[in-house]
């Protein structure tokens, strides 16, 4: 019977002396991949600062591996560390700006130049005194009642310090005993803070990197590609191929199209899809093999292409000209496969595919098909979107489109695919104006600023559940109160019509307006927003389902 090979993640809580005597004997390295050192002297300070006062200051993330090929940095901070080390290596993932602060400060060497700040920086003496943390800059006189840190794990260096404060004659024996006992203190502190960790175990980098993406999700800021990157960056003879930063290019170039929020995900599924891997279960293992380099590479080649295609068709042809508002990511990832494999083909997108790829992109926005999707289905999208691209065969797209579409959830919910392709279908079809100046108002605008992550209520004090209602959304451009319904009456008289129109307010809608009757309002623009998406959806063949049952909650959004 085969062995498995069993991936463990594991926390564990190890002394600041026992880390950084590790440190120092090679065993934990910082990936080359790993952004430099960017902390500030005000950050080092207050990292101190919380282990002086028992403070947690993050956990570590850790992957120990016999995996070969992975260079690191020569430095940590400022100290070089050795080449050598156990064959188990501990590669740090996630909190390199926190261990080069620890063990550059507490291992400086003696006479380390303090001109310039990058150099200064690592100098930090505890003020006795004063009892806080400073940095010994150029002008800086070294005190008696500054103990540096860097004395702190050597004992011989520590007990000089100590002795020269017993032995001053410039002290009182009260001030003596005093900045002992915080000498004391300082040391015991320091030397006995405990670092918690999580260690991930395994040779298998597929396991590593699902384990790392579960962490992720308690807020770290890493994407798998980026740990492969940081896990696997080496340099050979053609070059450094480093994955995060090709994704960072083509997200660079989608900025244009109004795409560069896409989730790096979406790219790296891309990726692999046109270097003919698994993009919806991918193994890691494989995209990180030697052999797999020169693969990659023309992938991401292929991708910069098959994206700025995919992006260039959603805002020219569908008229989303934000990936804010693109209902589900699957869309963006197939359409870069059709367009990748009409590249390859040599290819144009004629008038036919054009028409049935815009119907497939608001029939499966609309019918959640991409919700329900398993990974069979979605490598089965792929074969047919390649079938199309060269064959033509719509058959495939026909299968996704098919489905009908469900009513809007009862609850708004910008994570929601359904609401996002409603938002979307408004602003094509109605170009909604803006009730003041009767502009019509920059969709894209509104909803790629990270500032407005929801849009204005008509009415925000509305009774429970109408308050909650799509319908009780209007999309409106940054300045508008939190509650617009008022905005609406001072509209002038002369654009009053078509500025109601365009938000899909009826005249009985708007007689509610007046009345302040914000139930009324809502049950009546609820019943225009639904005819609104069935008459859009009709001109483009797409079946509206206006007696399906309306979801509580849909957060089904990628």
């Amino acid at each position: 019977m085969a062995t498995l090979s069993v991936t463990t993640a594991k926390p564990d809580i190890v002394s600041v002396s026992e880390l950084l005597e590790a440190v120092a004997s090679g065993e934990y390295r910082i990936p080359k991949f790993q952004r430099p050192y960017i902390w500030t002297p005000d950050d080092m300070l207050q990292l101190f600062d919380s282990v002086l006062k028992g403070y947690p200051i993050g956990s570590l993330l850790i992957w120990q591996t016999e995996r070969e090929g992975i260079t690191s940095l020569d430095n940590i901070g400022p100290t070089k560390i050795t080449d050598e080390g156990p064959r188990f290596k501990c590669y740090v993932v996630d909190g390199h700006q926190r261990l080069a602060t620890l063990f550059g400060v507490l291992t400086l060497e003696e006479g380390y130049p303090r001109e310039r700040q990058d150099q200064w920086r690592w100098s930090i003496s505890y003020d006795l005194k004063e009892e806080a943390f400073v940095h010994m800059k150029p002008s800086q006189i070294a005190e008696i009642h500054h103990l540096p840190l860097r004395s702190i794990l050597r004992t011989s260096d520590f007990a000089r310090r100590t002795r020269s404060i017993a032995a001053s004659s410039e002290l009182s024996e009260r001030q003596i005993s005093q900045l002992l006992d915080r000498a004391d203190f300082v040391q015991r502190a320091i030397r006995e803070y405990r670092v918690p960790m999580t260690i991930m175990k395994s040779g298998s980098l597929d396991d590593a990197v699902t384990i790392f993406a579960r962490v992720n999700q308690r807020g770290r800021e890493m994407t798998a590609d980026q740990m492969i990157s940081a896990l696997t960056y080496r340099e050979d003879e053609t070059g450094a191929f480093d994955l995060a930063a090709h994704i960072d290019e083509l997200l660079a170039k989608l900025r244009r199209y109004g795409h560069a929020d896409l989730p790096r995900k979406v790219i790296l599924q891309v990726v692999l899809a046109l270097g003919g891997m698994d993009f919806t279960r991918p193994s890691y293992e494989k995209v990180v093999e030697k052999s797999s380099s020169r693969q990659m590479r023309f992938a991401v080649r292929r991708a910069g292409f098959a994206t700025r295609d995919a992006a260039r068709f959603l805002r020219d042809n569908v008229g989303l000209r934000t990936s804010r508002l693109l209902p589900y990511s699957g869309i963006f990832v197939l359409l870069a496969i059709f367009f990748g494999k009409l590249r390859s083909a040599e290819g144009a997108v004629n008038d036919l595919q054009t028409r049935a790829l815009v119907r497939w992109f608001w029939a499966t926005s609309f019918n959640g098909w991409f919700a329900g999707a398993t990974t069979t289905d979605l490598r089965l999208a792929a074969d047919a979107m390649e079938s199309f691209a060269t064959l033509e065969d719509e058959s495939g797209l026909d299968v996704m489109a098919g489905g009908l579409v469900r009513r809007i959830p009862s609850t708004f919910d910008r994570r929601s695919a359904r609401v996002r392709a409603s938002l979307l279908m408004q602003l094509l079809a109605c170009k909604p104006l803006d009730p003041i100046t009767g502009e019509e108002i920059d969709g894209a605008s509104v909803f790629s600023s990270e500032g407005s992550s929801n849009i204005p209520y008509f009415f925000s004090k509305a009774d429970r559940p109408y308050v909650s209602s799509p319908a009780n959304r209007v999309i409106l451009p940054q300045g508008y109160s939190r509650s617009a319904w008022a905005q609406f009456l001072k509209t002038p008289e002369n654009i009053s019509g078509s500025v109601m129109r365009s938000h899909l307010i009826s005249k009985s809608a708007y007689e509610a307006l007046l009345k302040e009757d914000s139930v009324e309002f809502i049950r009546i623009r609820e019943v225009s927003l639904a005819k609104a998406e069935a008459k859009f959806l009709a001109a483009i063949n797409v079946k509206f389902d206006g007696n399906s049952e309306q979801p509580v909650e849909e957060f089904d959004a990628e």
